[in-house]
């Protein structure tokens, strides 16, 4: 028996040994055996394990990973650091640092409760690349004599526009001087009490920028007054004055209908074709309605349609074709951001849209909230249609859109129809404030200096007309001063209110405190209601007012203040409280500077 138990000794040490030696390779092929499944994988089954083994002592345990307190996330490793946002997680601007959005200036037609909800959302209208020279704008016509052009209808791609090259990029923002500093320019003006009060003034202005005052056309006061600084809609008053000057005050727009032959018996044999003349105001009754009540004088289109039936005419064997030569074939101005085409700021930039290219509906009482139309050529065509049958003119032909670059100097023009003079719209422009105006005068401006229906010809009309008395005047970036990238200085804004004066037609167009326009709301029942007349402007991170106020000794001031922020926020509560400062000094004024 001793030599029996000697030998399971034997036996069972050597088992022993064996256990030892072979578990470090059966550890290397199960890798997965001792630790958990990964997150998602089925748990493998299982290994056996040999009998030998399951006597022999096992191999030590590790112990648990070091804890790391939560409080201390320097100490995270690597493995436990939180992992980059979803793909599709929405960005957080704030922490991006990028400014919320403020709405530029209001809508051009607001102020009304109602709000249309006529048509679903559209998407936005591609554009096409603005045309370098006037035949590749199709404002001259060009090769078709006899021909009549071609049209496309709604089956062939009617107003189907080509996509745009890439804008260029914007200006970077200026350099904001602090208004709270002591004025670098030369100290040549006069000191006086007045000086004193707008110095203690400005030592509170809420943001960086620029200010300038004259009384009777003397400077009185400047505060980084040349400073070029982001004007927002102060640029439609160099509009409005270039334009005076380039167009005149009686100057119409003018929309015609043309044949290539006259009707016969009543009917007209072919295509009746609606020409647009850049009319920025023609109208359906009820979008007229809304003009009136801010003070713009429509163009009604029923009165182009009634002139054709008052002259005979019965049948169209045609078509209705719009034409929309005269512009280019931008939608808006390419420079602007984006965001701009779901903020109702302007309507369609097209030389024949009706009710200012936006998509309205019969019954509209405001343009708040709603998008610009995305065919409004074809639009005009369907609602000159719709209103010649309404008179019993038989069109079986259904309403199209001609292609760009038809010549129509040999046509015969059976009816035209003017709009009320550009001396009446000022104030829609101005008081208003209507970006939608102001684009459209911007391209008009182009085809009268240059035959060419663009923002950059328009342009380059406003530079040409006003740098000779503006030193330092950039070439605008639009129209209505939407655009980041415009500059003006205080000195230049009080220069071109200067020019026609408080009683010109630019003063006159302006908004009145606490009375109308932009300024209805504003100062009502203050000291100032009837005594300023004023442009407002804002968009990001600008706030800017300049115009006229009438003194206590009956002195008039011309004033421009123009406040911008590095930030891309201005506090919109502070820098009105600036405004109705800046106004409730000039119009208490009495003792001349």
């Amino acid at each position: 028996m001793a030599r029996y138990s000697v030998l399971l000794v034997v036996f069972a040490l050597l088992a022993t040994t064996i256990a030892v030696l072979l578990d470090p390779l059966w550890q290397a092929e199960e890798p997965l055996s001792a630790h958990a499944a990964p997150a998602g994988a089925d748990a493998p089954p299982p290994q056996p394990v040999p009998p030998s083994v399951a006597i022999a002592a096992p191999p030590p345990v590790p112990g648990p990973p070091e804890v790391v307190p939560e409080s201390d996330p320097a100490q995270v490793p690597p493995s436990a650091a939180p992992g980059p946002a979803p793909s599709n997680a929405l960005p957080d601007p704030v922490a991006a640092g990028e400014a919320p959005v403020v709405p530029e200036e209001a809508p051009p037609v607001s102020g009304q409760e109602e709000v249309l909800a006529a048509e679903a959302p559209v998407e936005a209208q591609p554009l096409a690349p603005e045309p370098e020279s006037p035949a590749a704008s199709g404002a001259t016509g060009s090769e078709s004599e006899s021909v009549a052009p071609q049209e496309s209808g709604p089956e062939d791609g009617a107003d189907r526009v080509e996509e745009p090259a890439a804008a260029p990029p914007a200006a970077a923002p200026p350099s904001v001087p602090d208004l709270r500093l002591e004025p670098q320019e030369p100290a040549s003006l006069p000191e006086s009490p007045l000086q004193d009060v707008l110095t203690a003034l400005v030592a509170r202005a809420p943001d960086g920028g620029c200010l300038a005052v004259r009384r009777d056309g003397a400077p009185v006061f400047a505060r980084n007054a040349d400073e070029a600084l982001v004007p927002a809609s102060l640029q439609k008053l160099v509009l409005a004055v270039a334009a005076l000057e380039i167009l005149g005050p009686d100057y119409r727009f003018r929309t015609t209908a043309v044949a290539q032959s006259p009707p016969v018996g009543g009917v007209l044999a072919g295509d009746l074709y609606v020409v647009g003349g850049g009319d920025p105001l023609l109208s359906t009754p009820d979008f007229m309605t809304v003009l009136a009540r801010h003070g713009a004088v429509g163009t009604p289109l029923a009165e182009l349609a009634g002139d054709l039936v008052a002259a005979g005419l019965t049948r169209i064997d045609g078509s209705v074709v719009a034409v929309e030569d005269r512009y280019d074939a931008f939608a808006n101005v390419p420079e602007w951001p984006a965001r701009y085409e779901t903020q109702s700021l302007a309507g369609g930039l097209n030389a024949v849209a009706v009710n200012q290219g936006w998509r309205t509906s019969p019954g509209i009482v405001s343009t708040w909230g709603l998008l610009p139309h995305p065919t409004p050529a074809l639009r005009t065509a369907s609602l000159f249609d719709d209103l010649l049958e309404a008179r019993s003119v038989r069109i079986p032909g259904s309403p199209r859109v001609a292609a760009r670059g038809g010549d129509y100097s040999g046509f015969i023009e059976l009816a035209s129809l003017e709009s009320a003079p550009l001396g009446d719209q000022l104030h829609f422009l101005l008081g208003e404030s209507d970006n939608t105006l102001a684009e459209m005068l911007m391209k008009e401006l182009g085809v009268v200096t240059a035959g060419v229906g663009t923002t950059r010809a328009g342009a380059l009309a406003i530079h040409g007309a006003l740098a000779g008395r503006l030193p330092l005047l950039p070439v605008p970036a639009d129209g209505s001063g939407l655009s980041p990238s415009n500059r003006l200085s205080c000195a230049q804004v009080v220069e071109v209110l200067d020019i026609g004066g408080p009683g010109g037609s630019v003063g006159s167009g302006l908004a009145v405190a606490g009375h109308s326009g932009t300024m209805e709301n504003r100062y009502r029942g203050s000291r100032v209601a009837g005594l300023v007349r004023a442009k407002t402007g804002s968009l990001d991170g600008v706030a800017a007012l300049a115009g006229f106020a009438t003194a206590a000794d009956g002195g008039s001031f011309t004033f421009a203040v123009i406040l911008n922020s590095s930030s891309g926020l201005v506090n919109a509560d502070r820098a009105h409280g600036f405004f109705a400062d800046l106004l409730e000094i000039l119009v208490a004024h009495t003792g001349g500077t």
